[in-house]
This record gives C-alpha cells, structure tokens and sequence, in this order.
C-alpha cells in the first residue's frame, strides 16, 4: 500500500539556552549568532519506496555559528520545542538528525543535545530524515519547531 504523507520542517531559532540543558549546551555565558538554511526544510513527498526502507530524507541543511570573538570556541546545540509533529500524534522522536559525514542518526528530542563543538565562524552541515510507518503514519502535513543554540565555551 502506497501512501502521500506530506512531511514539513520549520526550523525555529532562539539563541538562548534552556535552564534545564545538558552542561555543555548551558555552560558558558557567551551566544553566538546562528543562521539556517533553508529555513524551511521541506521533504520530499515521501514514495512506496521510502515506506519500504522506512524513512524519507531533507537535503543538507547549513548551520552557520558566528561567535562574537573570530577564535572564539562554542558548542552548537539542537533541541525542540514540540513533543510531536502535528495533530496526527507522530512523535517528534520519529525526526533524526546527523552531522553530514559523522555517522550516526539521533532522534531529535526535547532536551538539548550537542550536535558540535568547533571554533571560530563555521558551517555545520545537517541532514534530517523522518522515520515512516506505513501502519500508524496518518496521510497530511508534519511539522516540528527545532531550536539551535551556541553557546561560547
């Protein structure tokens, strides 16, 4: 069985960290400016094929990190502000993310994770791929508000 499920992603940026963030992510008193592109990241209308394998995926996504001092080191930081992505009740959980070229996926989640550490302006390069279930994803539109935040180190 084929379905259309439609998949957005707003990304949402706030440069302030959250009380209740990992240590690293809440350690330091400097922010640095953060931009995206795209902002938004849109998927594609995920095919059969995609059901198959079990999961559609966005295109790159740049990250660039300004810090105020040019050598200055951060910590970028992913979090989001919504339990799900929508009112079709698909946890935010079933959105990964990875650093292009790193390796592994992580579930994006609630609280703040360290996507990266590095040093001066840079560009972070994201990829983000939904999770499909053929048996519980609801056709129609997904969406979920991400928060980046860098902080210096």
């Amino acid at each position: 069985m084929i379905r259309s499920l439609g998949l957005g992603l707003c990304l949402l940026l706030l440069l302030a960290g959250d009380v209740s963030a990992q240590a690293a992510c809440a350690s330091g008193s400097d922010r640095s400016k953060v931009d995206v592109a795209p902002d938004p990241v849109v998927f594609p209308n995920p095919t059969g094929m995609d059901f198959f394998v079990g999961w559609v995926m966005s295109g790159t996504v740049t990250v660039r990190v300004n810090p105020r001092g040019k050598k200055k080191s951060w910590t970028l930081c992913l979090a989001s502000d919504d339990l799900d992505m929508g009112g079709y009740g698909k946890p935010v959980s079933d959105l990964e993310w990875q650093v292009e070229g790193a390796g592994g996926w992580m579930p994006v989640d609630l609280a703040n994770q360290v996507v990266l550490q590095g040093a001066g302006r840079s560009d972070v390069l994201l990829r983000f791929r939904a999770l499909l279930f053929a048996d519980r994803d609801a056709p129609g539109s997904y969406d979920a508000v991400l928060r980046f935040t860098a902080k210096g180190t």
